[in-house]
Parts: C-alpha cells; structure tokens; sequence
C-alpha cells in the first residue's frame, strides 16, 4: 500500500511543470484611445500588472486576458497607457489537482500631466519624451 502512494506521488512528480512564455515587446498598450493633443507624463518607470486563471482537477477559468493584465497596471497607478511594455505568460500545473497560468505586463506608466516635473510627451505619442517646462 504505502509503495503503491510513494509509486504515485512520483509519477505526478514527474508530470507537474511550469513555463515562462515572452510574447514580445510593444512601444505602447492602452485598452482606450488616446487623446493625440493631450500631454501626458511618466507616473511609473516599472509598472506591473497581472490577469491569473486557476484550474484545479477537472474545472477550469477562462484564461487571462492582456487588457485584463494592462487595465491592472493602469489602475494600480492611476495611468492612460503603457509604453515599452514586455508581456510574459506564465504557467505551472500538478496535474490533475492544481494550476495556475498568469499574463503579466510591465512597462512605463504615462498618464495626464498633474505637475510641471519629470518627463512629459506632447503631440501625440510619435516624440520624444522630454523635460516639461518649469
């Protein structure tokens, strides 16, 4: 009995894996149109967000969304688009019992100008960034 569990818990042992997907580099992502007049400013150099889904032995949710991932990002720091954005998948699974598959974005957060001070893009998102006057 006890060699058929420990013959078992291996060969799940053997079967679980887990994988990390590059799906590539954008220059910018945003779930809504931007405003080509508007001037917005870097709020976050290194902003991250995630869309997960779990599946466990015979039930699964639907699988994670990049606007999903992106909307996270924007609203955790209060941003209109990303820019410079790497998007990655990642996934792992027992099989059978648990698993859990993540699409993660991180890039440069821009949102509307509030303050005259970092970096600001004007005219549309074709220029180059460069520092707001005082």
């Amino acid at each position: 009995m006890k060699m058929n569990f420990v013959i078992t818990l291996a060969f799940m042992a053997a079967l679980t894996g887990c994988m990390t997907i590059n799906h590539g580099h954008f220059a910018v992502l945003s779930p809504t149109d931007l405003d080509n007049t508007a001037v917005y400013q870097l709020l976050k150099k290194d902003g991250y967000g995630e869309s997960k889904s779990i599946y466990w032995a015979f039930y699964a949710e639907s699988p994670p969304h990049l606007d999903d991932a992106v909307t996270n990002a924007l609203a955790t720091n209060g941003g209109i688009f990303l820019k410079n954005v790497s998007v990655t998948v990642k996934s792992w699974m027992i099989p059978l019992i648990w698993g859990e598959n993540a699409m993660i974005v991180e890039g440069e957060v821009w949102g509307p100008v509030t303050t005259h001070t970092g970096n600001t893009l004007k005219s549309g998102l074709g220029d180059a960034a460069r520092p707001s006057a005082p």
